[in-house]
Order: structure tokens, then sequence, then C-alpha cells
């Protein structure tokens, strides 16, 4: 309950408390209602609950409004299709498909009944003969060959079929005779479908024809002669102090001793120590190569510093360029005068400025060269 109060607004709050009461009364009282009888819904009979259509479903009816609204609306919209096929009507006819029109049927209103019999076996025999025309390859589904299993890549050979075998002429047959058929070989337009055999066998043959070359480069690359190496270098001088006066001196019928020839385990730690030179020189080029990249900033800074004086000279020539401009009017320098911190006066608000804004401020200019004063004039003017 709310308080009353004195003044203007007791009338109000009295009025909005007794309807506060009273929906509350009225709450209580159904809530006890229900309680004891039930729910209305459960009371209701089911023509109170639920709405029943007394609007005529019949179709001739249906049409009667369909064509009344059409003379009303003659002038007005068109019918669509779909309203046509929701509501049926005779008077109305929707316009037919291009399809269903070359597909249908003749018609055998107009054939007499003893002929109509004739008649629909030849439409039977017609629509066999275009089916066979077709052929039984498109009744077959497809496959793919890749994806069957080797085992099970020939099944399903309805493709050799279609193929058609040509019988050659007795000159081009080789070595048949009269009772042996001849070769027959398949026209060249014919279509190939390879076993998943054949394509392992064809991709065989790809690779080993590359390994082959690369095989080959690499035994020429090994035969041509590279150099001396620095191994060699250092060995050379063993050698020539092995070798004695006599050996050398001998004539040419002394006998020729043949090169002493290394076994396998020699040849393989002398291919060895060459592939681990080769190695360190690629290591020591990255390693090389990596510090260069390291040292990037470096490099630009030097960079910057070498181009530093050709860009202090450029400054240079432009000052010289200004100063030769103006150097017929040279304005002296003005001496800076600074006053000592005795010399100034308590309140700096009262102290006397020296100088004048606009005479500094166009010999600044005149320096620049942006002010450019006129020439003297030698003669009287007119």
């Amino acid at each position: 309950m709310v308080k009353v109060k004195k003044g203007t607004a007791k009338k109000r709050i009295k009025r909005a408390n007794a309807a506060i009461e009273k929906i509350e009364d009225d709450a209580l009282a159904a809530e006890a209602e229900v309680r004891a009888v039930g729910t209305k819904a459960e009371q209701a009979k089911d023509s109170e609950l639920f709405f029943t259509d007394k609007q005529p479903t019949g179709k001739e009816e249906l049409r009667t409004k369909l064509s009344r609204d059409e003379k009303r609306n003659r002038r007005g919209r068109k019918v669509l299709w779909s309203e046509v096929a929701l509501i049926p009507n005779d008077n109305i006819k929707a316009i037919p498909s291009e399809k269903q029109f070359k597909a249908a049927k003749p018609s055998k209103d107009g054939i007499p009944k003893a002929d109509q019999k004739r008649v629909k076996k030849s439409i039977a025999k017609e629509t066999w003969t275009q089916r066979k025309k077709i052929g039984p390859s498109q009744s077959r589904n497809s496959y793919d060959v890749w994806s069957v299993p080797e085992e099970d890549a020939d099944v399903g050979n309805w493709w050799k079929l279609q193929v058609k075998k040509k019988n050659l002429p007795l000159d081009d047959k080789q070595g048949a005779s009269g009772s042996q058929a001849g070769d027959q070989v398949a026209p060249p337009g014919a279509s190939i479908n390879p076993s998943f055999s054949d394509h392992q066998n064809l991709l065989g043959e790809a690779v080993s024809q590359v390994v082959r070359r690369e095989h080959e480069r690499n035994w020429v690359r090994e035969k041509l002669y590279v150099g001396e190496t620095e191994h060699d270098k250092a060995t050379i001088p063993q050698h020539l102090a092995e070798i004695t006066p006599d050996k050398a001196e001998d004539g040419p019928g002394s006998a020729k001793t043949n090169p002493e020839k290394k076994t396998r385990t020699e040849r393989n730690r002398e291919m060895r120590r060459k592939r681990s030179e080769q190695e360190s020189e690629l290591r020591k080029a990255k390693r090389k190569l990596r510090g260069d990249v390291e040292r990037i900033h470096e490099i630009e800074k030097e960079i910057e510093e070498s181009a530093r004086p050709d860009a202090d000279k450029v400054k240079k020539m432009r000052r010289e360029v200004v100063r030769r401009r103006i150097a017929g009017r040279k304005v002296p320098d003005r001496e800076i005068t600074v006053p000592l911190t005795e010399e100034l006066g308590k309140d700096l608000r009262r102290a006397k400025v020296k100088g004048n804004l606009v005479r500094d401020r166009f010999v600044s200019l005149q320096r620049r060269g942006f002010a450019i004063t006129a020439r003297k004039r030698t003669g009287q003017l007119k």
C-alpha cells in the first residue's frame, strides 16, 4: 500500500491503490477457481477452442470464384502459371513445354479400333531400333582404370567390343595361307585403354632413361681432368726427389715400368678425401656469405661515410654559387653584443630592446639571395 500524503495528489493516490487491490483480488479469485474446478480449456467444447473454416471447398465453387475474379480484373494483372496449377480451371490452359511436346506420343483418337493395335506395334518397333542404334555401352557405368588394383584392372573389358577389326586384303596378309586368317589390325582411330601393369611399365621405362642419363653425365664429369689438387702439388716434389740420376739418364732402350695399380680401398680413400675437400670449400664459401650478410649494416655505414664527402662538396659548391651571386652587395656581419648579467636590470620587461626587426630581416634575405636591391642610377630621371 502506498501511503497517502497530504496535498493535491490525495485523490489520485487513492484511485491507484483501489485499482491495485482490485487486480490482486481478481488474480486470487481466478487461481482459487482453477484449483477447485479446473481450467476453462478442459470444460470448453471443441467448437469453442478450434476455428472451423466454413468457406466452400468444392472445385466448381472455386472455379466460379476464379472466373468472377477474372471478370473483375480482366484489365488488371495476368493470371500466373503457379496460380493455375494450385487452382485448376478448364477455361485457362497452361502453355505446354517444348520437351513434353516433342516427347508426346501420337494420339490414337482419329484411328479406328481395328488399326490401333497395328499402330501400337509400329511405335514399339521404332523405339527398339532407336535404342539399338545407341548401343549397349551407354548403359554401362564408367570406371577409372588407374584407381583399380592390378588384379582387378582387366575386369570389364567391354571397350574391346567397340573396336571394329578390319580384315586386310590378300596382298597385305603376312604369311597367311588359304585356311589361315590374316592379321587383323585395329584402325588408327581406335581408342586405347591400357591396363595397370602397362602403366607401371611405362613409368619404369621413363625413370630408367632419366637414371641412365644422369649416370652417364656423372661418369663423363669424373673422367674429365679437373686439374692438380693441393695434395698433388705437395706430393710432386717428393716424387721428383725420389728419382735418382741414373734412372733419369736411362736411354730409350731401358724398360718402362708400368704405373702402380691402386687397390679399391685406396681409390675409395682418395675419393673420400676429394669429397671432404669439396665439402670444406663449400662450407667456407657459405661461412663467408653468412658473414657478409651479417655485415650488411656495417657495409651500409661504410657506403654512407664514403658518400658523405661528396654531399659536403655539393653543399660547398651551392654556397659558392650563392656567394658569387651576391658578391657585389655583400653585407658585413654585425657584431653580436650580449649584455652581461650585471648590466641587466631587475625588471626584464622594462629592458630596452636593441636592434630593428625589419632591418635584420632584410639583411637575412639579402644574405640568402631573396632580396635584390635595384642598381643605382647614374643619369637623371626624365
